[in-house]
C-alpha cells in the first residue's frame, strides 16, 4: 500500500464515521497501516478527537487495540490521561490491555501516574 493510501483511509474512515456508517474491516486495516507524525494511530487520535460512537464502531470494526506510538503509548493511555473515561470503558471492554508498557517501562497506572491521575476502580488490577 502507498502511504497516500493509508492516508486517504484515515480521512475515508473518519468520514464514514461521521455519516454513522460501520466501517468495513478492510477500511481498518488501511487505516492502521498509517501512522502520524508522532507514530500515533488512527485510533490514538480518535480517542482523543472523537465522539464515543466513532470509538465504539471501529472497536467493533476490528481495529487493534493495543498499537503503540513512537513513545510506546497506546491509546488506553493516552484516553485516560485525558480525561476519556468513557473512551477507556469502551476500549477496555473491547478487549484494550491494561499492561502494556511504553518505552519507559510504564503501563497504565505507570503512565498516569506520571500526570498525576488517579486510576478509577475498573481499570485496576
Amino acid at each position: 500500500m502507498h502511504r497516500s493510501d493509508s492516508e486517504n483511509a484515515w480521512l475515508r474512515l473518519y468520514q464514514l464515521l461521521e455519516q454513522g456508517v460501520e466501517p468495513h474491516p478492510s477500511l481498518i486495516a488501511a487505516a492502521d497501516q498509517h501512522r502520524g507524525p508522532m507514530g500515533q494511530t488512527f485510533l490514538h487520535w480518535l480517542c482523543l478527537e472523537a465522539n464515543l460512537t466513532h470509538v465504539e464502531r471501529v472497536i467493533r470494526a476490528g481495529m487493534p487495540l493495543d498499537g503503540q506510538d513512537d513513545m510506546g503509548n497506546t491509546a488506553m493511555m493516552e484516553a485516560a490521561a485525558a480525561g476519556r473515561w468513557d473512551v477507556a470503558v469502551a476500549l477496555l471492554e473491547g478487549g484494550a490491555s491494561l499492561t502494556v508498557e511504553n518505552y519507559d517501562g510504564e503501563d497504565l497506572a505507570g503512565y498516569l501516574e506520571l500526570w498525576g491521575v488517579e486510576l478509577p476502580a475498573p481499570f485496576r488490577q
